[in-house]
Formats: structure tokens, C-alpha cells, sequence
């Protein structure tokens, strides 16, 4: 079962912290986004298009003026950082799936002049602390309950803070709600429109944060992410699914890990 569990989270950790960026740019704070038309009780259209209410995000009482994605290293504390080689007998290759010098996560900057990081990828390298988040998904449409996310990975702290588990090496950082070119490059989550210039911009900014070209599988990947989140997203903010949550009970379990090697048979 741990084997499992490990398998499902060493995911991509790059393209996963991009979408959830860009979403929260284009689902909360992109004012020319609309939701479809409401209707009367005969299923009759109101209006055409219903603007959407505006929203912003706040720490505490304290609205978020900034957010972005920090890119660095993550260095073991109370355990050793665990990565994973996987071994392929033909012909004879090993292949590291993850590196613990190339890690991504979130930070957000309050008007205050507050900051914290949120950091719900570190699970692969043996972090195992999660959040519940069932009481998050029990307001959600059936087709979102993916109760494999009940017990969610997060490390969600101010950027001061010591985890006991490991600590996070800020070394660049990219801001997300002020890059006036992704300003140019949103469309609407939802329906997945995007045009050609608005891949661009994307590729752009993918490549600024990784340092090399962003590839057709991670482009892939990332407008995936972003169509099923932005509906999941889109849900949450209409719905006001926020306003019933209360504060996550935590769920913390370390191991101390050495590298582990595991051999996948050869296919032909």
C-alpha cells in the first residue's frame, strides 16, 4: 500500500504547481470571465451571459497582493530526503524520476507584508504530513469527489516557519498575479479556450521558470490540469463552497527513509 501511495504522488510536480497558479490568476482574479446563463423555472434563459462575482484571496483578514512559484531545493530534517531510481534490466538503465534539488512550490505575499508557502508536493520525497480535506470535497458535485484526495499532502505555513520534517531552499522565484504576460494569456478554464498567442505566453513562462523549453507533453499536461481545475474551481467559487469549510485536521507520519531502488521488469 505505501508502495501505491508513493506511485500516485510522485507526480509532475513542475506542471501541477504552474496549473494550480494559473488558475487561481484566471478563476479569481480575471474580471472578464462569465459563467453560463442562468435560467428561469422553466429552464428558460434570464440573460445571455451572468457576470461572475469578483473574488480575491486573504490570509487571515489580509488580502493577497502577490503570488507566485518559488524554485529550489528541499533538504531533510527529522528523516532523510527520499528519492527513487527505478532500474530497467534492459538494457541496463536507471531513471530518477524526481530530484530533490529541483523542487517547486507556492508563496503568497499579504498587503502586510506577510508571506507563506504552500507545499503540497514533497510527499514523494518521504514528507508525509496531509491535511482532510473530505469535509472540502462532501459540498462538491459526485464527479469531483475523488476520494483519493481525502487525505490531501499540504505544508501550508508562513515562509519563517521550520517544519520539524525539512525545510525549503528558496533559490529563484516568479511571480504569477503580477507577470503582466500571462495578464495576455488567460482564457476562460471552463470551455479551454485558448488561442495561439495565448500558448505562447504560456510556453514563455514555463521556460522562464524550468530554464529550458517548455515540451508538447508538458503543455499537455498543464491545459489537462487546468480544464478539469477550472471546473472544480468554478464550482467552489459559485457555490461559496469555502464559506462551510473549517480548519483541516492535520495528519502528520515520519519515516526515516534511505533512497530506495526499485526494479521494473523489462517489456517487450
Amino acid at each position: 500500500m505505501r508502495f501505491y501511495v508513493h506511485v500516485v504522488r510522485e507526480t509532475d510536480i513542475l506542471e501541477v504547481t504552474v496549473a494550480v497558479s494559473l488558475l487561481l490568476l484566471s478563476e479569481v482574479y480575471s474580471t472578464r470571465l462569465s459563467k453560463p446563463c442562468s435560467t428561469d423555472d422553466s429552464g428558460r434563459p434570464i440573460s445571455e451571459w451572468e457576470p461572475r462575482s469578483g473574488y480575491r484571496l486573504e490570509f487571515g483578514r489580509s488580502p493577497v497582493s502577490d503570488f507566485g512559484i518559488c524554485k529550489g531545493r528541499i533538504q531533510g530534517k527529522a528523516n532523510r530526503v527520499q528519492t527513487w531510481t527505478y532500474y530497467h534490466p534492459q538494457p541496463n538503465t536507471r531513471t530518477t524520476v524526481l530530484d530533490s534539488d529541483n523542487h517547486y512550490w507556492m508563496y503568497f505575499r499579504t498587503i502586510k507584508g506577510e508571506e507563506i508557502t504552500l507545499d503540497c508536493c514533497s510527499f514523494a520525497y518521504g514528507m508525509t504530513g496531509c491535511v482532510d480535506a473530505s469535509p472540502c470535497l462532501m459540498a462538491l458535485s459526485e464527479v469531483f469527489r475523488d476520494w483519493g484526495s481525502t487525505r490531501t499532502p499540504a505544508y501550508f505555513h508562513p515562509s519563517n516557519h521550520q517544519e520539524e520534517s525539512h525545510i525549503l531552499i528558496e533559490e529563484q522565484r516568479f511571480s504569477v498575479m503580477q507577470n503582466t504576460l500571462l495578464h495576455g494569456a488567460l482564457g476562460w478554464e471552463v470551455s479551454g479556450a485558448r488561442d495561439e498567442g495565448q500558448r505562447v505566453r504560456l510556453r514563455q513562462f514555463i521556460q522562464q521558470v524550468q530554464g529550458t523549453p517548455c515540451t508538447p507533453a508538458q503543455e499537455e499536461r498543464i491545459n489537462d490540469f487546468r480544464t478539469h481545475g477550472g471546473l472544480l474551481l468554478d464550482q467552489i467559487l459559485v457555490g461559496k463552497c469555502w464559506k462551510d469549510w473549517e480548519k483541516p485536521s492535520l495528519d502528520v507520519a515520519m519515516d526515516n527513509h534511505e533512497s530506495v531502488m526499485y526494479c521494473i521488469p523489462s517489456t517487450k
